[in-house]
């Protein structure tokens, strides 16, 4: 997956390649061990660090360019074929290349090169790919669910009516949804 991927470098450096596994070594040892479990997390950060790594050690990628202003700018103007990151296929002009990091932690990555573990695992923290859904949310995709982790659901959710912690009326609004829902399929 790693040699197909440096290969869309143009004239690729291997000592620049060299530099930024090395990189990438630093930053994987200041990750919380819970995010290492994650394949398509570890996949996405690693595309996206070899990417935006390459291009700003060769000079074609500045700060400015991580900037959520530049992407505004970007789809303003839809200058197809302008951002450096576009021939890595990620996203095309995707916000999802630098948002795995923050433009600070970036700015901090590739200007200092400081690997902040609070700063950089605080935002990972945030990501999707490792957000609990609330129970009402992971209900309403019964149909991916086993009929065990299906029925530990219901059991959760009769377990916080009983004992009254339900605080939102939104999420009891969801919660008698798919109780009509169930009441219709089953």
């Amino acid at each position: 997956h790693i040699f197909d991927f440096v290969q869309k470098y143009e004239n690729y450096n291997l000592r620049i390649i060299k530099q930024i596994f090395d990189d990438f070594v630093r930053l994987f040892e200041v990750l919380n061990p819970k995010y290492l479990d994650n394949t398509d997390f570890l996949i996405h950060l690693l595309e996206s660090f070899l990417s935006i790594c390459y291009e700003f050690k060769q000079g074609k990628l500045n700060s400015y360019q991580l900037s959520i202003e530049f992407y505004v700018s970007l789809g303003l103007e839809k200058k197809n074929g302008t951002h450096p990151l576009e021939k890595y296929g990620l996203s095309d002009y995707s916000m999802d290349i630098i948002t795995i990091l923050s433009q600070e932690i970036w700015k901090n990555i590739l200007d200092k090169s400081l690997f902040d573990k609070t700063q950089i695992n605080g935002h990972i923290s945030r990501l999707s790919y490792f957000e609990t859904q609330p129970l009402w949310m992971q209900l309403w995709n019964y149909r991916s669910l086993t009929d065990a982790q299906l029925l530990d659901l219901l059991e959760q959710v009769k377990q916080r009516i009983a004992a009254n912690t339900i605080a939102s009326i939104w999420e009891i609004l969801h919660l008698w949804g798919i109780f009509i829902t169930f009441h219709q399929v089953f």
